[in-house]
């Protein structure tokens, strides 16, 4: 009889704790697909969210003084400042570009048109790896519209080339994989170790934690292709990203200083060099300020290994 009961005891025990599991699993993937829900409230509401969330537009773009406005535009006041690009649009050939047009030009063909100041280096938002939906798109550009515009939902007459992304149409994407299968661990290691070879903590952030010298890569890979990613590390020359762009400063008594441009108004440029360290430099002391092409992050693609390579891209793709 005890040693039924016994048997009995842990077989209930065994039972329940498959219960306990099989319910935490589908809790994970509960809000694993909630965190990812997408959002098909044609609104601006609908479209605040996809902003601030799966749209990832925060990560260049400001609305006041919320967001990040070093590689895009803020576009707190997108209303009118929609209506005044319209209006350059319309100067430039583009007859009848109302507001409305020029933010469905900016999703949907983002290098038809660049803001002064700015590059030409907006990703397809309806393209992997952000994927927006044409009624996410809508969404986006309906919120938009309410920054100091007139909400007109109506008037967002998505082109064929966002709606046939809806239909698997255009460009065939196929999903890129890595020829080495990297360890993200390794690889998250090899991101925050300061005395490495590597560190690309010294420059740049993820979380919050790390420096602020180059572009934060909290959520690089939500944003920006493997390919992309990979130039980033191996060819860092070939895509310097808006806001970080380098400069040399020649003074008037000879002296050189050369790294990020941080600000320049009419009395002071503001300079950052690789190690994080600013600079101030009077305007009335610099003889020249020449732009450069080499951009302050070093090269890695003669010095890091193969190995080192693969986990430190396989945890840079795990941050979306």
């Amino acid at each position: 009889m005890g040693r039924t009961f016994g048997f009995l005891t842990i077989f209930i025990i065994v039972l329940c704790g498959g219960f306990i599991y099989l319910g935490s699993v589908i809790t994970k993937l509960s809000g694993e697909k909630a965190s990812v829900a997408v959002v098909s409230d044609v609104s601006p509401e609908g479209g605040e969210t996809i902003f601030w969330g799966k749209g990832q537009c925060h990560t260049c773009h400001s609305i006041g003084n919320k967001g990040s406005g070093i590689r895009g535009p803020n576009l707190g006041g997108v209303g009118d400042s929609a209506n005044s690009r319209a209006s350059e649009r319309v100067a430039q050939g583009k007859a009848g570009m109302t507001a409305t047009g020029y933010l469905i030009e900016s999703l949907a063909q983002p290098s038809a048109y660049v803001v002064k100041g700015y590059k030409a280096e907006m990703p397809f938002v309806y393209k992997p790896p952000i994927a927006l939906s044409p009624d996410e798109v809508k969404a986006v550009i309906a919120y938009l519209q309410t920054q100091d515009g007139e909400l007109n939902i109506a008037a967002i007459e998505l082109p064929p080339e966002i709606m046939e992304s809806a239909k698997g149409g255009g460009e065939v994407v196929t999903e890129w994989k890595p020829y080495i299968e990297g360890d993200a661990a390794v690889g998250e290691s090899l991101f925050f170790d300061l005395k490495g070879d590597i560190a690309c903590a010294k420059c740049h952030t993820v979380k919050d934690v790390g420096a602020k010298v180059g572009p934060e890569l909290t959520t690089v890979a939500a944003t920006r292709s493997p390919e992309y990613i990979i130039e980033s590390i191996l060819e860092p020359n070939a895509v310097i990203a808006s806001g970080f762009e380098p400069v040399k400063v020649k003074t008037n008594n000879g002296k050189i200083i050369t790294g990020i441009l941080k600000g320049e108004t009419d009395t002071l440029v503001t300079v950052m060099d690789s190690a994080g360290n600013i600079t101030e430099i009077k305007k009335e002391e610099v003889k020249k300020l020449t732009p450069l092409t080499t951009s302050v992050m070093p090269p890695f693609g003669n010095v890091i290994k193969m190995e080192d390579f693969h986990n430190l891209l396989a945890y840079l793709l795990t941050l979306k």
